[in-house]
C-alpha cells in the first residue's frame, strides 16, 4: 500500500520537455500549485499530484486493517529524501505497535517539512467517487 509520495496524476508519451540530470521540471497552475514532472528514457512523461500523500498519522488503521508492507514512492526526490521517509515511517510503526499513536503528529509535521507542496490523505480519507 503507498502510503507517502506524489502519485501520478496522468502519463503522457507526447515528450513535453527534456530533464538532464537532476534538474527539477513542474507545470504551474493558476493557483500557483506546482505538479512534478519526470521524464524516462521512453520519452514519457509523468505528471505527479502537486501534493503529497501521506498516510503516516493512519498507520493504526492501516495496520488494523492487516497490511503489513507500505511503499513509499520517492522517485525523483533522491537518496536522502527516501531515506528520511523510511525512517520516519518505521519510528510511526514502532509508536504504533508499542501503543504510543501520539508521537504520530510530531512524525506528520516531520513529513510535511519535507513534502513538495503539502501533504494530504488522499482517496484513503475521501474514498473514490463511483
Amino acid at each position: 500500500m503507498l502510503v507517502q509520495g506524489n502519485i501520478e496524476a496522468m502519463v503522457t508519451e507526447d515528450r513535453l520537455a527534456a530533464v538532464s540530470g537532476d534538474r527539477f521540471l513542474g507545470l504551474q497552475d493558476q493557483r500557483n500549485r506546482v505538479f512534478p514532472l519526470r521524464c524516462d528514457s521512453e520519452s514519457r512523461v509523468y505528471l505527479a499530484n502537486a501534493v503529497e500523500t501521506c498516510l503516516i498519522d493512519h498507520l493504526p488503521r492501516i495496520i488494523g486493517m492487516g497490511i503489513d508492507a507500505v511503499a513509499i514512492d520517492a522517485r525523483g526526490r533522491g537518496p536522502r529524501y527516501a531515506g528520511e521517509m523510511v525512517r520516519l515511517y518505521l519510528a510511526g510503526i514502532e509508536a504504533v505497535v508499542r501503543g504510543d499513536p501520539g508521537m504520530l503528529d510530531v512524525l506528520k509535521d516531520e513529513v510535511k517539512q519535507r513534502a513538495l507542496g503539502g501533504i494530504t490523505g488522499g482517496h484513503f480519507v475521501r474514498g473514490l467517487a463511483g
